[in-house]
């Protein structure tokens, strides 16, 4: 046994039943007993040995053996105890010795009473070492102050110490003690303390590193530059980190649980992917999207396109808890991606040939331009590996070599230079040589630039040839053609000068323009040198009057324009002078005749004109009775004359009024002329043409009041328009009582709705309450049907015409219906050829009549599919003009082909049985025709394949 143990009296004892005294207290009460007994025989001995006299031999023996004998039973007495009590330290020890823990036997003092071999290994020292040591020789005094020493006195209060404190020893290797103390309780005291040693280093470690790999999570999560998403299978958000957060625009209560689609994932992207069935796609096959890309949406509307890796998470029985997705924002990537796309596209389409190449002239790309420039388009032919193939060996072979050299100092050079094509033939182009480097500056390659000169060069040549052509004809016309510099003074001047006032070009050139303008004129010619200058206007055109060199004065019409920089800065005034003295004598003589002409026709009653095709050029007095407009002012502006024309005669009006020359020309027809003071009058107007030679150099009109007639016809027109008038009252009858009875209904509705909110009915009461809300919303949706009827009938007023796209009109049906569909597990189909077209028409009008067909198929289809078919195709004879289809097929009951006809008559329903079961008035179908008449579109039933009924909306319309 390798219990350590204590010497007391000079046997051994185990030190684990030692007291602090180092003497058991059997041995004590045993030696007082012995010597007791001792005394009690010595006594008796000496009180008989004097009355006996002298003892025999065989009385001394007696006596000798009365002596011994009680000292011989007490020892074998007390050896035997002893015995017992070493056998039953022995096992004791051997058991401490067996057990696995660390075990120590500490006393009051602190002072290792007992030690066994497992505590003595933990701490790597020998038991021996340790029994009979103070505990602070063993620990330490710091740590025997600080942490033993209140356990230990905890413990000898009676208290049992669980782990208060893990000892780090740094004798021990880094190894960490647990310490557990136990009170040993003898004849109702704490005697010992038992200190059992667990070795905490592993579990200590473990939660060590659990808490840095935590922590490490944490910090990766949180400080990621990546947002990280963990989604329940329902497409919910679990957990989002900060970054997420941020990026998105969220806090966490607002993004908490909530679902992901219409979130941060729209329902479709801009390319017009259903991001709603790539959901449902990912969590089919989570490892064919292990990597994706897609658009997601921000809390303020903004769209990024995100990377996103996506992992399952799964649960012990396989199936997927969650899924990790980590997406990092690619949108820069793709808007370069995008950018370089355009950027290879518009080299492509770029007219300028454009060819790369390595250092040594080998090419690496050439764009369709430079193909095409050096005939390299048609198949067959093999592209060119250097770009010497290029040019002309004979002519630019040195030069390529030497502007080679020319680039890789300079960085880039340009000249004409001549190039060759397939054909062997060659041409001359601009090139421009360009030295390509790398992100580090290095040189890493060419870039060739040619733009075909030939023409220009062509071109150069014949304008040589028509500047020269021009000079020719410049010199030989009537007119004087000037330029002036900004101050006003003459640059270059006509020889028509000459013939015009008298003075040689020379003697212009250099002068201000006040040489040759009357001085009453000067003044606006400065006005409008001014605009010029400021450039607010040009060209700019004046009438006035010019001084000959002999001081005559004569009748200009000059036009002129500014020629301005690239700064906007005018550094020219070019013009056209034309000598009009003699057009304006004849135009005087011209107004005289006129005005003879007017007094002649004073006395006509009638209206009459004159029209040459380009515009009025007469007139008569009588306009003023019969239209309230002089000639003047018609001729001011011809089409005051429409303002004062009824508004439904203003066409015919203007075909009147166009002048159209023709020797069929011939019009007699009435219009109503509005009066402010005689309200409407009626005018008969008649044309007819004036032909000369055989050839109509005019048209003529006459128009006639004819009031007086026309009012005796107006009166049987008058009784048709009271029965339409009737009509409308009835209209606007029942469109008011409409509006009024809705009033009622929603008081109705509201104390409905507070009976039920304030709990104050029972059972029975709430049911009848809910039944005449019902009855009360019923009621209210026929009503808005019979007003929305009675509204279609002047609809035709209220159409729009603007763009719209199909497109989009039928991506918004999918949107509206696709939730009611799964709601009654429909199938819901929108079928579309890949070239719909833009149209312009009412959009508004076409989703009214879509959304009643879809509603009808949703609300009468118990099980199956709708689907939305659309066809687009030209109108026959009808240039720019689309036939759209759309067809609505269901897989419900259908309509019998005796009700086809009848279906679409206001209140009617194939089915009253259906009307019983989805309710309804039968209104839905009259209104769609209805509309479908008003943007002049056609409305069929047919049966649908799928077995329902199938609605067809055919309407024409332009191309967008």
């Amino acid at each position: 046994m390798n219990v350590s143990k204590q010497r007391i009296g000079g046997i051994p004892f185990p030190a684990s039943l030692a007291v602090p005294g180092g003497k058991p207290r059997t041995a004590g009460f045993l030696r007082a007993g012995a010597a007791a007994v001792c005394a009690l025989l010595l006594a008796a001995a000496t009180a008989n040995a004097a009355p006996l006299g002298p003892l025999q031999t065989e009385e001394i023996f007696g006596w000798l053996f009365l002596a011994v004998a009680p000292v011989l039973v007490f020892a074998v007495w007390w050896l035997t105890l002893w015995i017992r009590r070493y056998r039953r330290v022995q096992l004791l020890g051997l058991g401490l010795d067996s057990c696995g823990d660390a075990m120590a036997l500490i006393n009051e003092r602190h002072v290792y009473v007992a030690v066994n071999d497992a505590y003595g290994r933990m701490l790597d020292i020998p038991p021996e070492r340790i029994a009979g040591k103070h505990v602070s020789e063993i620990w330490g005094r710091d740590i025997h102050e600080q942490i033993i020493r209140p356990n230990l006195n905890r413990c000898f209060a009676g208290e049992t110490v669980y782990g208060r404190a893990v000892v780090p020893l740094p004798s021990m290797k880094g190894r960490y003690i647990e310490v557990v103390y136990n009170p040993v309780v003898r004849n109702g005291q704490v005697r010992y303390a038992s200190a059992f040693l667990l070795d905490a280093t592993r579990r200590v470690k473990a939660e060590t590193a659990l808490r840095e790999r935590e922590n490490i999570y944490s910090t990766l999560v949180e400080g990621a530059n990546s947002v990280i998403l963990r989604v329940n299978p329902e497409g919910r958000i679990n957990f989002i980190n900060s970054y997420g957060l941020a990026f998105f625009g969220y806090t966490q209560e607002e993004i908490q649980d909530r679902h992901l689609l219409g979130l941060i994932l729209p329902e479709t992207d801009s390319e017009g992917r259903n991001l709603r069935r790539m959901w449902s796609d990912v969590l089919a096959d989570i490892d064919k999207f292990a990597l994706n890309k897609n658009e997601n949406i921000k809390k303020s509307g903004e769209r990024v396109w995100m990377l996103w890796s996506n992992r399952a998470l799964r649960d012990e029985n396989g199936k997927i808890s969650e899924v990790l997705c980590i997406g990092n924002d690619i949108t820069p990537l793709e808007k370069s991606r995008r950018e370089m796309e355009g950027l290879r596209e518009a080299l492509n389409q770029s007219g300028n040939g454009m060819a790369v190449t390595e250092l040594d002239g080998r090419i690496r790309f050439t764009n369709p331009a430079w193909d095409a420039m050096h005939g390299l388009e048609p198949d067959g032919l093999e592209p060119m590996e250097n770009i010497g193939e290029s040019f002309d060996p004979m002519a630019e072979g040195l030069r390529l070599a030497e502007m080679l050299g020319q680039v890789r100092t300079k960085g880039g050079v340009q000249a004409e230079m001549l190039h060759l094509r397939s054909d062997m033939s060659s041409f001359t182009a601009l090139t421009t040589m360009t030295l390509m480097r790398d992100p580090a500056g290095n040189p890493d390659g060419l870039v060739f630039m040619a733009v075909d000169t030939s023409e220009h060069i062509r071109l150069k040549a014949d304008l040589d040839k028509n500047r020269q052509r021009l000079k020719v004809i410049v010199d030989n016309i009537a007119d004087i053609v000037f330029s002036l510099d900004p101050s006003g003074r003459f640059i270059y001047m006509s020889p028509a000068v000459r013939e015009m006032f008298g003075y040689e070009p020379s003697e212009a050139e250099g002068r201000h323009f006040s040489l040759l303008t009357h001085p009453d004129d000067v003044e606006a010619c400065e006005r409008s040198l001014e605009q010029l200058r400021r450039g607010e206007e040009s060209p700019l055109k004046l009438e006035l009057r010019g001084c000959r060199k002999d001081g005559a004065v004569i009748w200009l019409v000059v036009g002129f324009s500014g020629i301005v920089d690239q700064d906007g800065k005018l550094t020219q005034v070019v013009g056209v002078v034309r000598d009009m003295t003699e057009r304006r004598r004849m135009t005087e003589e011209l107004q005289e005749s006129r005005e003879r002409f007017r007094e002649l026709v004073k006395a006509i009653e009638e209206a009459y004109w004159l029209h040459d095709g380009q515009g009025l050029i007469y007139a008569s007095p009588g306009f003023q009775p019969i239209f309230g407009l002089s000639g003047e002012s018609l001729h001011t502006d011809p089409k005051r004359l429409l303002e004062v024309i009824h508004p439904e005669d203003r066409p015919i009006a203007d075909s009147l009024w166009n002048g159209k020359r023709s020797l069929w020309a011939f019009q007699d027809v009435t219009l109503r002329v509005l009066d402010p003071e005689q309200g409407v009058r009626w005018v008969r107007a008649r044309t007819f043409p004036v032909v000369r030679d055989g050839v109509v150099v005019r048209t003529a009109g006459v128009a006639q009041d004819v009031t007086a007639y026309t009012e005796a016809v107006n009166t049987i027109r008058e009784a048709r328009d009271a029965a339409e008038r009737a009509n409308h009252v009835k209209s606007e009858f029942l469109s008011r009582m409409g509006h009024e009875f809705r009033t009622p209904l929603n008081g109705i509705l509201g104390m409905l709705q507070l009976l039920e909110i304030g709990g104050r009915l029972d059972k029975d009461d709430a049911g009848r309450a809910a039944e005449a809300a019902h009855s009360a919303r019923t009621l209210q949706g026929l009503l808005d049907r019979l007003l929305e009827y009675v509204d279609l009938e002047d609809c035709e007023s209220n159409l729009q015409n603007m763009p719209f796209s199909v497109r989009d009109l039928l991506r918004g049906l999918e949107s509206a219906y696709a939730p009611l569909a799964e709601e009654k597990n429909l199938e819901l189909r929108i079928d579309h050829g890949s070239t719909l077209k833009d149209v312009e028409g009412d959009a508004g009008m076409i989703r009214r009549i879509l959304n009643q067909l879809m509603d009808n198929a949703i609300k009468f289809t118990e099980e199956g599919t709708v689907a939305v078919l659309v066809s687009q195709e030209p109108e026959p004879g009808k240039t720019g003009i689309v036939r759209t289809t759309f067809r609505v097929e269901d897989s419900g009951p259908g309509i019998p082909k005796e009700s086809r006809t009848s279906v679409f008559d206001p209140f009617v329903q194939a089915d009253g049985s259906y009307t019983r079961r989805h309710g309804g008035a039968g209104l839905g179908l009259g209104i769609a025709r209805q509309i479908s008449r008003c943007i002049g579109g056609e409305l069929l039933v047919d049966e649908s394949p799928l077995g329902g009924a199938a609605v067809e909306l055919i309407v024409s319309l332009p191309k967008a």
